[in-house]
């Protein structure tokens, strides 16, 4: 079961989730650089980064963070309500294209909140996140705070991928 399908109620620290793979391309790179602006010489610049101690170019930081948390969510509606934040993202190896990323995650804590107005009741759970290449290195980790309910979401089929 996808830890985005547990109400709040029953989450606990001993949930943990590991993701499938997905590899880094030279387009998702290009891409991200058209999409945020973001021309920075080491994600643009082949020849100015191969004299860099990454000897090459590397993908950006907030690239590999979009993909990670394209690699946790939960394609379909589940308990969490919304993403509450991010707290300590850490970019501690660099990414280059081929890699092949997946996402480890689990619950370190969970603060039960008031019902407020347009939310349901439920809490903020806080997930550790590991960004893991090919050789199990971390590359990346945060703490995603998300909002879950206390209930699973009205008609949602946990068996359905529609």
């Amino acid at each position: 079961m996808h830890p985005f399908e547990i109400p709040f109620s029953e989450i606990s620290q001993l949930v943990e989730f590991t993701t499938h793979g997905r590899t880094l391309t030279e387009t998702d790179i290009v891409m991200f650089s058209g999409i945020s602006g973001d021309y920075f010489y080491l994600h643009t610049d082949e020849m100015a980064s191969k004299k860099t101690v990454f000897n090459g170019r590397i993908a950006h930081g907030y690239l590999i963070l979009a993909i990670i948390s394209g690699l946790i969510s939960l394609p379909r509606q589940g308990s969490v309500v919304v993403n509450y934040g991010i707290d300590r993202l850490r970019f501690l190896k660099p990414v280059v294209p081929g890699n092949t990323l997946r996402a480890k995650m689990r619950c370190v804590g969970t603060e039960q909140k008031a019902r407020r107005k347009g939310l349901p009741s439920g809490g903020v759970v806080t997930w550790e996140v590991t960004a893991l290449n090919e050789e199990n290195a971390e590359v990346m980790s945060m703490n995603m705070l998300t909002y879950v309910s206390d209930e699973f979401a009205s008609g949602c089929n946990a068996g359905s991928s529609d």
